[in-house]
């Protein structure tokens, strides 16, 4: 936007308000990677997470994972954790070997390192997609079943009837 980090962070404080934590994309290079951790220390954020990526390409997820490993082992040498926020394309996309992008993520993405910010809306849609009995069980074991710690949650309204939603984006 058209203020550094230092002038937001001021225009927050004079508010009274804290951002604890940012939705950043996954880095071009290590100086983008520096700013953004910079930004973050900043703000004094507790969180940094990775909001969307997309891919039908199995092995661009799996690129992905094994950066966003990298990233975070540098975010938690700068005291900040990192996380990843789903949508439902993550249990949807089928690669030829019949598993999904959340199958990468889950497997890949080190748990010691790489947390879950769950967006529920899209966990159910992806119960709601992918044909679960029930969506609402689907994404409780979204929840449950990860390896990875759930430290953050993405909360918004959605009707239960609306079982046909394909959109994908916010």
């Amino acid at each position: 936007y058209a203020y550094t980090a230092a002038q937001l962070k001021s225009e927050l404080d004079a508010r009274g308000i804290w951002a604890s934590s940012s939705h950043e994309g996954i880095s071009a290079d290590a100086a983008a990677l520096n700013k953004k951790l910079d930004d973050a220390n900043t703000f004094r954020q507790k969180y940094i997470v990775v909001p969307y990526l997309n891919s039908a390409s199995k092995s661009d997820w799996q690129e992905w994972a094994e950066q966003m490993n990298t990233e975070a082992a540098t975010a938690r040498g700068r005291g900040l954790r990192y996380g990843y926020h789903n949508h439902a394309h993550e249990f949807t996309i089928k690669f030829p070997d019949g598993t999904t992008p959340w199958d990468v993520l889950t497997s890949e993405l080190d748990p010691r390192l790489v947390h879950f910010e769950i967006d529920l809306y899209w966990a159910y849609t992806g119960g709601v997609n992918t044909g679960a009995a029930d969506p609402l069980q689907f994404a409780i074991d979204v929840i449950r079943s990860a390896p990875q710690e759930v430290r953050q949650y993405h909360v918004k309204d959605r009707h239960g009837a609306d079982a046909a939603v394909l959109y994908d984006g916010e």
